[in-house]
């Protein structure tokens, strides 16, 4: 019991500077638009809701529970959700963000809890061994062993159809391997799956994009800051665009 409670025992401001070095990470790998090679976006997509009152919070070391405290606050619980989502447990997470919109009671921490909710977390309920072969899909991938990414992300697919992360990693490096066609069909499938996933929408502008498509390209882009306002990447896509007056 000692070592399991030991297992379980963080600090907020580790879990947080652990996101902040994943976070870089997939901002070096994410695709970028064809405008953009050399440039280093300073934050990606989807793993980066830090609230301020989490950044708070952060100071303090914590438990993190097994399971999220149904009396506290909205704020706490949002920011317990980025613990749990970063501790590869996205079910948890999806559970303390529905209490922290639950106690809410200003209304602000309810849209960002929701919005997490949305276009950060998986649509459906999705077990442990789907999420292991999900980030080992992408694990594969950050590595440059682009065939042993496609094999696990397609092996994740074939057995949990109704996970989008495997489908926008799939996405990404065929946008890496510059096969447009093929990570718009993947895009779409996850998008079929999640339409308020914001990475997925990034994806297939980008496809669009490295066929010289802007119109597309910004339609798509527009979509994904639509879903998640932060998300650098898409900001930065959007922007080249405007730049270039396409």
């Amino acid at each position: 019991m000692a070592s399991s409670k030991a297992a379980h025992t963080l600090c907020f401001s580790l879990s947080l500077l652990y996101l902040s070095a994943q976070t870089a990470l997939l901002a070096q790998t994410r695709p970028q638009p064809e405008s953009m090679a050399g440039r280093q976006p300073s934050q990606s997509a989807p793993a980066q809701m830090i609230l301020p009152s989490a950044r708070e919070v952060a100071n303090k070391i914590v438990v993190v529970p097994d399971e999220p405290p149904s009396d506290w606050p909205s704020e706490r619980l949002v920011a317990l959700a980025v613990c749990y989502k970063n501790m590869g447990s996205p079910e948890r997470a999806k559970k303390s963000l529905r209490l922290a919109i639950k106690n809410d009671k200003s209304g602000k921490a309810k849209k960002q809890a929701q919005m997490m909710l949305d276009s950060e977390l998986p649509r459906y309920t999705i077990s442990d061994e789907a999420v292991f072969l999900s980030n080992k899909a992408f694990d594969h991938y950050c590595r440059k062993e682009y065939a042993s990414a496609i094999r696990a992300a397609k092996q994740c697919i074939a057995k949990y159809p109704n996970y989008e992360s495997p489908l926008d990693t799939l996405s990404v490096i065929y946008l890496k391997q510059r096969k447009p066609l093929l990570a718009r069909e993947t895009s779409k499938k996850a998008l079929a799956i999640n339409p308020k996933c914001s990475n997925a929408w990034l994806s297939l502008g980008n496809s669009y994009l490295m066929e010289h498509d802007y119109k597309n390209a910004r339609a798509a882009a527009e979509k994904s800051l639509k879903c998640y306002p932060n998300n650098m990447n898409t900001k930065e896509m959007i922007a080249f665009l405007n730049a270039k007056h396409l």
